[in-house]
């Protein structure tokens, strides 16, 4: 909590975020089918100035990932 606090006050919430969530789905790279990858997401990354939509699909297609496995 304390480093998340700590990346929001330097303005690079958003790039811990988007690390944390590659490694999470580089992790998850060949669950099988009817398993699924939780991500929890901090709401604050939002209005985060780094804030950019759409990385985490491509992520997913990067490792094959279905969408519908999150």
């Amino acid at each position: 909590v304390a480093m998340l606090a700590e990346a929001e006050n330097n303005h690079c919430l958003w790039d811990l975020e988007i690390l944390f969530r590659r490694l999470a789905i580089e992790r998850a790279a060949g669950i099988e089918e009817g398993q699924y990858l939780f991500l929890n997401v901090d709401p604050r990354i939002i209005k985060d100035p780094g804030f950019q939509q759409g990385l985490t699909r491509e992520y997913l297609a990067e490792v094959s990932l279905k969408p519908s496995s999150i």
